[in-house]
């Protein structure tokens, strides 16, 4: 899981070739397919426990997504 991790930083933007090159940008959804590839990962590493584990990948998920402006705007800490 970790290298998928990895893998979709670096395919979140940029460019993916050298320095010396033109940019070449990763291409549409390859961070989201990486992200997708680590939760799958992760979640197998117990087969007996995959739904389980998926569905409470999936609630947190969405908790994240709910709460996505935690900060007031001074950046003094949680605003909800």
């Amino acid at each position: 899981p970790a290298g998928c991790a990895g893998a979709a930083a670096f395919f979140s933007g940029g460019s993916m070739g050298p320095p010396d090159q033109p940019p070449m940008p990763p291409g549409e959804f390859m961070a989201a397919k990486a992200i997708s590839g680590c939760l799958l990962l992760a979640a197998a590493t117990e087969p007996d426990e995959l739904e389980a584990r998926l569905e409470d990948f999936l609630a947190r998920g969405l908790e994240v997504a709910q709460k996505v402006l935690l900060w007031n705007t001074e950046g003094e800490g949680r605003s909800s």
